[in-house]
């Protein structure tokens, strides 16, 4: 992927690198999309992973069964989606397991029972990447150190292999960064055509984090998967207007983490590593989408603190 690395400390050069962003020159059509990112000496992320947020515990295990059979190799979970036990009953020894922090863990012995029961569920001696999956209740109760800290020892002591954040904007990262020995290697958000967060993206690539997206489909949205420039590159490409915006992150050297339920859509989803990637004209038609829409966006994350995505929730939001 690419990384445009810059020192822009004002609004005129933040605004410079947005510009510079939406016309940037991606990699020639031909080149086949990475399967795999480096984020520690020792540690490759697969580019593709399964979320598992919102899976029903009926369903979870055949459906993470039938990804991995099919070729997924990574799975994304985390407690709060209640249904690690149905993703422990499918994954296998070799599956990339990425386990998350809830931010109710505010101190040490929270966030090493949290990543205990978590191994448990997930029948797992060990993680291949632990995420502290919120950045707002560390930081209001001021225990963010302490926790990072635990998270440290954890990747010190090989319970984990990699350790990262989720949803941090550019300021939560700067608390971090200013609080660690062990940088953030990974930083997962919501990220796709709708809210292309280029800033963030800067930011992570000058401090060597990756950006893995949640979300990438906007939740199945009709808002992002109709959006006319979406679907007119699929229909120009021979593409799913899915496979679309999942290309538009890769060849942006963002990893990412869908949802997927039915083979025909897991298929779908593992298929854009391996077809052509879009032209540059339309990634430009994609990175200059105005829009600005969250659809993941609690009301906690709102607000003065460094956290927030904003001071007031947008209108209409769910």
């Amino acid at each position: 992927g690419f990384a445009l690395i810059s020192a822009a400390g004002t609004v005129e050069g933040a605004a410079r690198i947005l510009n510079l962003y939406r016309n940037v020159t991606v990699a020639p059509v031909a080149t086949l999309l990475p399967t795999s990112f480096q984020i520690d000496d020792k540690v490759s992320l697969p580019s593709i992973a399964l979320g598992t947020a919102k899976l029903g515990s009926t369903v979870t295990t055949d459906v993470v069964s039938r990804a991995l059979n099919t070729g997924f190799t990574a799975v994304d979970t985390a407690p709060t989606y209640k249904n690690e036990d149905k993703v422990g009953e499918a994954i296998k020894e070799d599956t990339f397991c990425i386990i998350k922090v809830p931010k109710r863990a505010r101190s040490r012995d929270q966030v090493l029972k949290e990543f205990e029961d978590s191994l448990s569920s997930l029948k797992r001696k060990h993680a291949d990447l632990l995420l502290l999956h919120w950045p707002s209740d560390v930081i209001a109760a001021n225990t963010l150190k302490q926790v990072w800290e635990t998270m440290e020892n954890l990747k010190k002591d090989g319970r984990t292999s990699a350790i990262g954040v989720c949803n941090f904007n550019v300021q939560a990262l700067r608390v971090l960064l200013s609080c660690c020995i062990i940088p953030p290697a990974v930083n997962q958000v919501e990220r796709h055509p709708l809210l292309s967060q280029f800033e963030l993206l800067d930011f992570c690539a000058k401090h060597d984090i990756l950006l893995q997206a949640h979300s990438p489909l906007g939740q199945g949205s009709d808002e992002l998967l109709d959006h006319p420039i979406v679907k007119g590159i699929a229909t120009d490409t021979g593409l799913t207007p899915a496979q679309v915006v999942l290309k538009w992150n890769l060849q942006q050297g963002v990893a990412i983490a869908v949802k997927c339920s039915s083979d025909e859509h897991i298929g779908q989803a593992l298929a854009v590593q391996s077809s052509k990637g879009l032209s540059a004209q339309q990634m430009k038609a994609l990175n200059e989408v105005e829009e600005s829409k969250r659809f993941v966006d609690p009301p906690f994350m709102y607000g003065t603190a460094p956290y927030c995505w904003g001071k007031q929730r947008p209108f209409g939001s769910k």
